[in-house]
């Protein structure tokens, strides 16, 4: 309301690019969409891109027909996961806690997410062959992921826990299995600088995550949050939340992006306004906190 009063927005517009600045940026502009029949909005990381339509024409078709996707979610974070006290002896009182890996720190205990296990199932079954790499458990590591061939590739999809540091935005993480097998610990946190040093990063990434396109503490320009460094690391468009990301709301909203993605052939902008659309209009999901915290955001040159 107090940016654009009702009746200030041009009334054809139907897709918006948004160039947020500082606290901009923390604004949930899918909101836009119910109010003023908007069909998408995206966010871009400079004003450049308005000025080159050939440019974002180009760029919105990225990703083939049918997209090959690596499907990363539901990690094991501790040694007392019941994934692993089943599979062997309960070690002794007390040692269940996995130690820090050498040279991480520490990082707050994290509970189990089990709607990404069945957001992961969903999509792998919208995409059928198409999915190149499906890591769950055990199997979603860092170093899976750093170890992903990204030309081989069209969507990396990442559903975890991400910690982010409200003074060192840098800092923020990615959280990986913290522990092998056998319950020791290994290193998970997947940080900024990590995706920096990848060798190249699918067109399309879906942080399916808490706060992973937050811009902690007043989001000045040029603080690298975990949206930004994929980005930077050269994908072309970036999912990410804005906020807390409920469980089970994520596993519907994610769901139905890919069924617009993989079905319907919608490009990635298309297909998140559309998911969001579709859980407002349900009585279980209506509430904004559910959908309007993910935002998409185009890398511009």
């Amino acid at each position: 309301r107090l940016l654009l009063p009702p009746g200030a927005a041009p009334a054809a517009a139907r897709r918006w690019r948004v160039v947020p600045d500082g606290a901009l940026g923390a604004l949930p502009w899918a909101l836009l969409a119910p109010r003023e029949a908007v069909e998408s909005v995206t966010l871009l990381t400079t004003a450049a891109a308005l000025f080159e339509p050939r440019w974002v024409a180009a760029r919105t078709a990225a990703l083939p027909q049918s997209p090959r996707l690596a499907l990363f979610g539901d990690p094991v974070f501790d040694a007392d996961d019941a994934r692993l006290v089943a599979r062997a002896p309960k070690p002794p009182t007390g040692t269940t806690r996995a130690p820090p890996a050498a040279g991480e720190p520490e990082p707050r205990r994290l509970a189990r997410l089990p709607g990404t296990a069945r957001e992961i199932a969903a999509i792998a079954r919208l995409a059928g062959a198409d999915v190149r790499v499906q890591a769950t458990g055990l199997e979603a590591t860092r170093d899976a992921v750093l170890r992903l061939p990204a030309a081989s590739v069209d969507v990396l999809h990442l559903a975890t826990h991400a910690v982010i540091d409200a003074e060192v935005p840098e800092l923020a993480s990615l959280v990986l299995s913290r522990v092998d097998a056998a319950g020791r610990p290994r290193p998970g946190r997947l940080r900024a600088h990590d995706i920096l040093r990848l060798g190249g990063v699918p067109p399309l990434v879906v942080l399916s995550a808490c706060d992973a396109a937050a811009e902690p503490g007043g989001a000045a320009e040029g603080r690298m949050n975990l949206a930004g460094a994929f980005l930077v690391a050269g994908a072309t468009d970036v999912v990410g939340s804005l906020w807390e990301a409920s469980d089970a709301a994520t596993t519907e909203l994610m769901t139905r992006f890919y069924a617009g993605l993989l079905q319907q052939h919608l490009d990635p902008e298309a297909a998140l306004a559309s998911a969001q659309r579709s859980l407002a209009a349900d009585p279980r999901w209506r509430a904004p906190f559910y959908w309007a915290g993910f935002v998409l955001t185009r890398a511009t040159p």
